[in-house]
């Protein structure tokens, strides 16, 4: 185990292509350091990159984060968890058009308040 990575040993360690390594360094989503013309990331940096990569809740859309619990604004799992509810209930609501949701992307942005009152009626 290495304290700190070229891009093709980052890629082998966390079997990902050489390309989503420099991908990620590029949306600085992985951080990375320039060394003699080579990218050096360190251990701990991956672990977090890793981690972090399929979580939603640090996700942007033009700088600002896309789920918000300080401001309500929650994706349909964590309605779901909130609301004891299954994630496919909440998606199906979605797709009616009965519960008011927005899109950013793939990512679905429903209002926890929408949600309670929507559950409640029904």
């Amino acid at each position: 185990m290495y304290t700190n990575y070229s891009v093709k040993q980052a890629a082998n360690e966390i079997s990902v292509s050489k390309q989503a390594i420099h991908f990620a360094i590029r949306k600085k989503r992985l951080p990375a350091e320039k060394i003699n013309g080579q990218w050096t990331i360190a251990r701990d940096d991956l672990v977090i990159y890793l981690r972090n990569r399929y979580s939603r809740s640090n996700l942007k859309h033009n700088g600002s984060l896309v789920y918000d619990p300080s401001k309500g604004l929650l994706s349909p799992s964590q309605i779901a968890t909130v609301l004891n509810l299954q994630p496919h209930q909440i998606y199906y609501h979605i797709y009616r058009k009965n519960l008011p949701a927005r899109q950013s992307g793939a990512a679905w942005i429903i209002s926890l308040e929408d949600a309670k009152k929507h559950f409640k009626r029904g």
